[in-house]
């Protein structure tokens, strides 16, 4: 699978607010009716009259990812495991010397100022594949603390690679692995149950880059996580290092997003969705025979103060508009279809997410808003929740990939400024000659 470097948000058309006509904030191009074309050109403003969040999955399978986690930061907690079986590459009659345990960083994310974190490598009790194998409903009574194969501290602010020397008793481990791999190549031991890093105090999270298995074996030498071993064999005094690859990782996470009151929420491990509803059919009612629908923006303010973002990557987002009741509490977000919108990406200096200006705001109108207004359904509205895909030909990155939330301003704040709006730009035809 290809998990490609974009974040994308979703929107359901599943639709309603009071609205009001007034100064379009969207940079838009009057030509968009052409400029022989007698009319006006009008905006309407709706604000959004309901509004809610709910959580739509427990948790997300890891597998897929194309970053590990390692880390806290409010009262999310993630742990990286690793499993190698293969040890094809080093030969039956090798001697194990010593082993080095190496990750490659890709970013980190913190709420504010962060302290180094002491990391501990412990071994894994258990046999498993995924981080939703059962085995981990207590990740703690699947790990020995009382061994640990190596230790070392990451801070924020680093950017070198892990490279760490394991101890005696991670050196045994891994020729204990190396010998159940060759007293049986074509099957995994029970016995063979990797390790996991864990942490005691942590207020920032560390990124690295997991296991890639479309990677040639010179890049997969250089980013995926790795063992570093070196070994003799009999009857040579040569000493070889070989970089052997794991065949198994997963991010181990616990905890639930940090929501405060009076807030809508989007969030990515904890998926969680927005609804929004608009007020479409006061909009259409007011509206004079034969307009035509140019373009459209909704936009959303967000409190930056309570959401997380992803520093490194950011958000984008895209939309997507389908028909759904609004009041139904299972609907999630169907990203198969192809049926969504890009969105202006999320930067530290915006206060809010919106349409991107162009032929996504004119898809908007013409596209799915006209549509709706022909046939305007009172549970209709909008789901907002971050895309979940996995397809390599998808311009969509992995949700599973990072930790972010992004807190919502709700349709009830005091500041009408801050309230989810949808603006809609319309063509009014000149009146008729007598």
């Amino acid at each position: 699978m290809v998990k490609l470097k974009l974040f994308l948000v979703l929107l359901i058309l599943t639709g309603l607010i009071f609205y009001q006509c007034s100064e379009n904030p969207i940079d838009l191009n009057p030509d968009l009716v052409g400029s022989n074309v007698l009319g006006t050109l009008k905006d309407t403003v709706l604000y959004a009259i309901n509004d809610s969040s709910y959580q739509t999955e427990s948790i997300l399978s890891t597998q897929f990812s194309s970053r590990v986690i390692l880390g806290s930061v409010t009262g999310f907690e993630a742990r990286p495991a690793f499993r190698i079986w293969s040890f094809a590459r080093v030969p039956d009659s090798a001697t194990i010397l010593d082993a080095k345990f190496r990750l490659v960083r890709s970013g980190s994310s913190s709420m504010g100022m962060a302290s180094p974190m002491a990391v501990n490598i412990h071994p894994i009790l258990n046999e498993w594949t995924t981080n939703t194998d059962e085995v981990w409903e207590n990740y703690q009574q699947n790990i020995d603390p009382s061994i640990s194969y190596a230790t070392f501290n990451i801070a924020l602010e680093d950017t070198a690679d892990i490279l760490v020397d394991l101890n005696a008793d991670g050196l045994d481990k891994i020729v204990n692995w190396f010998n159940l791999y060759w007293a049986d190549t074509d099957s995994i031991s029970p016995e063979n149950t990797g390790f996991l890093l864990d942490f005691q105090n942590a207020n920032f999270l560390q990124y690295f880059l997991a296991i890639n298995p479309l990677l040639d074996t010179t890049s997969a030498k250089i980013s995926n996580p790795a063992l570093i071993v070196r070994y003799s064999i009999p009857n040579d005094t040569t000493i070889t290092t070989d970089t052997l690859d794991f065949n198994f990782d997963a991010t181990i996470y616990t905890g639930e997003v940090a929501k405060i009151p009076d807030r809508d929420y989007v969030a990515t491990l904890f998926p969680h969705s927005t609804l929004l509803q608009f007020d479409l059919k006061a909009f259409l009612d007011g509206l004079p025979q034969d307009v035509s629908l140019n373009s459209a923006n909704l936009q959303l303010f967000i409190d930056k103060q309570n959401s997380l973002i992803d520093k490194n990557l950011g958000i984008s987002h895209t939309v997507t508009l389908e028909l759904d009741k609004i009041t139904a509490t299972t609907v999630k977000v169907d990203s198969t279809k192809g049926r969504y919108l890009e969105t202006s990406k999320w930067g530290p200096d915006s206060s809010y997410i919106e349409i991107k200006s162009g032929d996504s705001r004119r898809r908007l109108a013409t596209s799915y808003l006209q549509l709706q207004l022909i046939n305007i359904d009172s549970t209709s509205g909008f789901v907002i929740s971050i895309i979940d895909v996995l397809d390599q030909n998808a311009v969509i990155t992995n949700e599973r990939d990072y930790y972010s939330y992004l807190a919502f301003h709700t349709a009830k704040d005091p500041n009408l400024a801050l309230r989810p709006r949808l603006t809609i730009k319309y063509w009014v035809p000149p009146p008729p000659r007598l």
